[in-house]
């Protein structure tokens, strides 16, 4: 390994290491929102030290053919150390800004998805089941005057042929003609 490689390698690796604290300052930022779920909080860190050491050794496979030395701890401590004393607090009230304002887009981009979208659907379905609904009310309607008309006749029909029975058969009826007076026809 040349010397050029090797300075390429601990530079490389400085800029990794201010790298890794940024992902880990953001990471931890961005962990509040799931911190109350202690198996999501063990997974996610799990997951985020495994990214970070694929891509330190993917970085190193690309810079110097993968080759680990001492320096390049030494080195990437360095760069966490720098990230920490020169750029931890900048980047703090930078993170909390950039999530605010990502936080507002986001924001106005659901109450745009809703006053352009969901409300409208939801007018529309409403529209049309009233419209669904007024209209089987007037079928119901219309059904229940033509068996009115349709069953005129036979109620004519069977107050004659009532009136024919004699009286002694007509005892057999009563209870039924108390039973269907006791039904009470709602008007609307």
């Amino acid at each position: 390994m040349t010397l050029e490689t090797q300075f390429l390698t601990m530079f490389t690796m400085i800029a990794f290491g201010v790298y890794i604290g940024v992902a880990y300052i953001t990471f931890k930022r961005i962990a509040l929102w799931w911190a109350d779920h202690i198996i999501f909080r063990y997974l996610f860190e799990l997951f985020f030290w495994i990214v970070q050491a694929v891509l330190l050794f993917f970085v190193l496979y690309v810079i110097n053919e993968g080759i680990v030395r001492f320096y390049v701890f030494i080195a990437l401590l360095c760069g966490y150390a720098m990230f920490k004393a020169l750029f931890e607090q900048l980047y703090r009230r930078l993170l909390e800004r950039i999530l605010f304002y990502l936080a507002a887009i986001f924001r106005f981009l659901f109450r745009c998805i809703r006053l352009l979208l969901i409300n409208p659907l939801k007018w529309i379905i409403t529209a049309v089941l009233f419209t669904l609904y007024r209209i089987v009310m007037m079928l119901l309607k219309l059904l229940n005057f033509l068996l009115l008309i349709i069953l005129y006749p036979f109620r004519h029909l069977f107050l004659l042929i009532f009136r024919l029975v004699p009286e002694k058969r007509k005892k057999y009826f009563y209870p039924i003609l108390n039973f269907f007076s006791k039904i009470k026809w709602r008007k609307k």
